[in-house]
Protein backbone atom coordinates (compact mmCIF):
# COMPACT_ATOMS: atom_id res chain seq x y z
CA UNK A 1 0.00 0.00 0.00
CA UNK A 2 1.35 3.25 -0.72
CA UNK A 3 0.67 6.43 1.18
CA UNK A 4 -0.10 9.78 -0.72
CA UNK A 5 1.00 12.74 1.29
CA UNK A 6 -1.43 15.56 1.57
CA UNK A 7 -0.47 19.22 2.83
CA UNK A 8 -3.13 20.74 4.21
CA UNK A 9 -3.30 24.45 6.06
CA UNK A 10 -4.80 24.07 9.41
CA UNK A 11 -5.93 27.26 11.51
CA UNK A 12 -3.83 27.73 14.79
CA UNK A 13 -6.94 26.80 16.83
CA UNK A 14 -7.43 23.53 15.36
CA UNK A 15 -3.87 22.89 15.20
CA UNK A 16 -3.58 23.41 19.21
CA UNK A 17 -6.78 21.16 19.77
CA UNK A 18 -5.00 18.48 17.54
CA UNK A 19 -1.96 18.11 19.46
CA UNK A 20 -3.65 18.35 23.15
CA UNK A 21 -6.11 15.76 21.63
CA UNK A 22 -3.58 13.51 20.56
CA UNK A 23 -0.82 13.67 23.55
CA UNK A 24 -4.08 13.17 25.38
CA UNK A 25 -4.66 9.90 23.60
CA UNK A 26 -1.33 8.57 22.92
CA UNK A 27 -0.75 8.66 19.15
CA UNK A 28 0.38 11.00 16.97
CA UNK A 29 -1.24 13.60 15.22
CA UNK A 30 -1.13 12.10 11.39
CA UNK A 31 -2.73 8.36 13.44
CA UNK A 32 -5.28 10.91 15.17
CA UNK A 33 -6.25 12.95 11.18
CA UNK A 34 -5.70 9.37 9.53
CA UNK A 35 -8.56 8.10 11.84
CA UNK A 36 -11.05 10.92 11.31
CA UNK A 37 -11.01 11.00 7.86
CA UNK A 38 -11.66 7.38 7.74
CA UNK A 39 -14.36 7.78 10.25
CA UNK A 40 -15.73 10.51 8.19
CA UNK A 41 -15.45 8.74 4.63
CA UNK A 42 -17.20 4.78 6.43
CA UNK A 43 -20.05 7.50 7.63
CA UNK A 44 -23.45 6.06 5.74
CA UNK A 45 -24.60 9.81 5.33
CA UNK A 46 -21.29 11.37 3.41
CA UNK A 47 -23.74 14.69 2.78
CA UNK A 48 -23.54 15.26 6.31
CA UNK A 49 -22.88 18.74 7.47
CA UNK A 50 -19.44 19.71 8.75
CA UNK A 51 -20.96 20.10 12.33
CA UNK A 52 -22.49 17.14 12.24
CA UNK A 53 -19.58 15.29 11.24
CA UNK A 54 -17.55 17.20 13.75
CA UNK A 55 -20.31 15.80 16.59
CA UNK A 56 -19.54 12.54 15.27
CA UNK A 57 -15.45 12.50 15.44
CA UNK A 58 -16.05 13.88 19.17
CA UNK A 59 -18.49 10.92 20.33
CA UNK A 60 -16.57 8.11 18.51
CA UNK A 61 -12.91 9.95 20.12
CA UNK A 62 -14.90 10.39 23.38
CA UNK A 63 -15.77 7.17 23.41
CA UNK A 64 -12.36 5.57 22.72
CA UNK A 65 -11.15 7.73 25.10
CA UNK A 66 -13.32 6.75 27.43
CA UNK A 67 -12.18 3.04 26.44
CA UNK A 68 -8.72 3.68 27.21
CA UNK A 69 -8.68 5.83 30.38
CA UNK A 70 -12.01 4.58 32.26
CA UNK A 71 -12.92 7.01 35.18
CA UNK A 72 -11.14 6.65 38.47
CA UNK A 73 -12.80 5.92 41.29
CA UNK A 74 -14.08 8.57 43.99
CA UNK A 75 -11.84 9.26 46.57
CA UNK A 76 -14.20 9.12 49.36
CA UNK A 77 -15.18 5.87 48.33
CA UNK A 78 -13.98 2.65 50.03
CA UNK A 79 -11.28 0.57 48.37
CA UNK A 80 -13.04 -2.16 49.49
CA UNK A 81 -16.42 -3.05 51.42
CA UNK A 82 -15.44 -4.37 54.72
CA UNK A 83 -13.74 -1.37 56.67
CA UNK A 84 -11.14 -2.53 59.05
CA UNK A 85 -13.24 -1.16 62.04
CA UNK A 86 -16.67 -2.32 62.57
CA UNK A 87 -19.33 0.58 62.72
CA UNK A 88 -19.61 2.41 66.03
CA UNK A 89 -22.36 3.84 67.69
CA UNK A 90 -22.08 7.67 67.89
CA UNK A 91 -23.39 8.95 71.43
CA UNK A 92 -25.87 11.60 70.88
CA UNK A 93 -25.42 14.94 73.08
CA UNK A 94 -28.26 16.63 74.45
CA UNK A 95 -29.24 18.83 77.32
CA UNK A 96 -29.67 17.96 80.83
CA UNK A 97 -33.76 17.50 81.71
CA UNK A 98 -35.31 17.31 85.05
CA UNK A 99 -35.32 13.68 86.24
CA UNK A 100 -31.62 12.78 84.11
CA UNK A 101 -29.95 10.82 86.63
CA UNK A 102 -26.49 12.74 87.14
CA UNK A 103 -22.86 12.27 88.81
CA UNK A 104 -21.34 15.12 90.95
CA UNK A 105 -17.64 15.69 90.64
CA UNK A 106 -16.06 16.19 94.42
CA UNK A 107 -14.55 19.28 93.96
CA UNK A 108 -10.90 18.22 95.33
CA UNK A 109 -10.43 15.75 93.06
CA UNK A 110 -11.25 14.05 89.86
CA UNK A 111 -13.64 11.33 91.26
CA UNK A 112 -17.04 11.46 90.92
CA UNK A 113 -19.47 10.79 94.07
CA UNK A 114 -23.12 9.44 94.59
CA UNK A 115 -25.51 9.39 91.59
CA UNK A 116 -28.29 12.03 91.86
CA UNK A 117 -31.57 13.24 89.95
CA UNK A 118 -32.03 16.80 88.40
CA UNK A 119 -34.70 18.55 90.03
CA UNK A 120 -34.29 21.88 88.51
CA UNK A 121 -31.96 22.88 85.08
CA UNK A 122 -30.86 26.50 84.34
CA UNK A 123 -28.43 27.76 81.94
CA UNK A 124 -25.21 27.02 83.79
CA UNK A 125 -26.59 25.51 86.78
CA UNK A 126 -28.24 22.52 87.42
CA UNK A 127 -30.14 21.15 91.03
CA UNK A 128 -30.08 18.15 91.98
CA UNK A 129 -31.43 16.35 95.42
CA UNK A 130 -29.48 14.72 97.54
CA UNK A 131 -29.51 12.82 101.38
CA UNK A 132 -28.36 17.17 102.84
CA UNK A 133 -31.24 18.23 100.61
CA UNK A 134 -30.88 20.31 97.37
CA UNK A 135 -27.81 21.47 95.93
CA UNK A 136 -26.51 23.52 93.31
CA UNK A 137 -24.24 23.02 90.64
CA UNK A 138 -22.13 24.06 87.47
CA UNK A 139 -23.24 21.84 84.56
CA UNK A 140 -19.64 21.11 83.97
CA UNK A 141 -19.27 19.41 87.58
CA UNK A 142 -22.31 16.94 86.81
CA UNK A 143 -21.75 13.48 84.59
CA UNK A 144 -24.78 12.39 82.74
CA UNK A 145 -25.45 8.65 84.05
CA UNK A 146 -29.08 8.28 82.33
CA UNK A 147 -32.19 9.67 81.80
CA UNK A 148 -35.40 9.20 83.25
CA UNK A 149 -37.34 8.98 86.44
CA UNK A 150 -34.59 8.56 89.21
CA UNK A 151 -35.23 6.26 92.21
CA UNK A 152 -36.72 8.34 95.40
CA UNK A 153 -34.54 9.32 97.86
CA UNK A 154 -36.30 9.33 101.37
CA UNK A 155 -35.63 13.11 102.98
Amino acid sequence: MTCRSFAVKIPPQLGDRLVARAQMLGTTEAELIQRAIAIYLESDSPNTSPKEWQQQVERRLQALEDRLFPPLPAPSAPADDQSPEPDRVLPTIRQLRVGDIVQIRDSDSAHYLAQVPLIKVSLIRATVRTDDGEQSFLKRDLRFICGGEAPEIAP
